[in-house]
């Protein structure tokens, strides 16, 4: 980074150091999202935030499943965003040395998130988010909803060896509990998603899990579908 170039980030930083008003407590409440999806549709079930990184929209939905299945609620409204993307963002994540370009090689737009890559070299960023209605089937049908997927099965697990780190040890541990959830095995799956951020170790032990899909055409990786590195990836808020 030439000097000039850290000198207008830094400027750029300190513009927008945060204000004070009215609207500054709860922008800065990550509870608050939901609190407003609430306000806006009249909806007066419990309304909360997770924070698991990239995994936050996923842990969202585990729990809207356990209080479906534990009759606290019939139906959630459930999802995840990013905040808008800062110099800041793109400072950190090249500490970690995960941003896309770490060889050097010049590539087009279209081209710099590969997963699976042996090529890749980082990921790229990017804004959005999204979000699901989950309800139990005997609602979805009584309001004539039109049902696009079934959730069989969920598991979870963590990482004790690392915040940032992939570990393939213990992401089996998410998966074979989602099966043990599901009752049924691995050989009935025909896709397997992902979570693909085309970083040099992230990628690779993101495949590893995928081994109780040896029975897929190509094997493991057959390859795995990833909607993730086909567009700028946004780390859940």
């Amino acid at each position: 980074m030439t000097d000039e170039l850290e000198k207008a980030i830094r400027e750029r930083i300190q513009a927008g150091r945060l204000t004070v008003d009215d609207t500054t407590l709860l922008g800065r409440l990550n509870c608050a999202a939901g609190g407003f999806v609430c306000n806006r549709y009249g909806l007066r079930g419990p309304s909360y935030a997770v924070s698991a990184a990239c995994a936050t929209s996923l842990v969202a939905l585990f729990n809207a499943l356990q209080m479906i299945r534990n009759d606290v609620i019939d139906a959630a409204v459930v999802g995840g965003g990013e905040e808008f993307l800062h110099p800041s963002h793109y400072l950190e994540f090249s500490a970690l040395k995960a941003l896309a370009g770490l060889s050097g090689v010049e590539r087009p737009a279209q081209e710099s998130s590969r997963p699976f890559d042996a090529q890749r070299d980082g990921m790229v960023l990017g804004e959005g988010g999204g979000m699901i209605i989950v309800e139990r089937e005997s609602v979805a049908k009584k309001r004539g909803a039109l049902v696009h997927a079934y959730i069989t099965g969920m598991g979870a697990s963590n990482n004790d060896r690392g915040m940032v780190e992939s570990l393939a040890e213990t992401q089996l541990i998410a998966i074979r509990a989602s099966f043990r959830d599901a009752g049924y095995g691995p050989e009935h799956v025909d896709m397997v998603e992902c979570h693909a951020t085309s970083t040099v170790q992230g990628t690779w032990k993101r495949s590893r899990p995928s081994s109780p899909f040896s029975h897929l055409p190509n094997g493991p990786c057959s390859p795995p579908s990833s909607p993730r590195s086909a567009t700028p990836s946004a780390p859940p808020a």
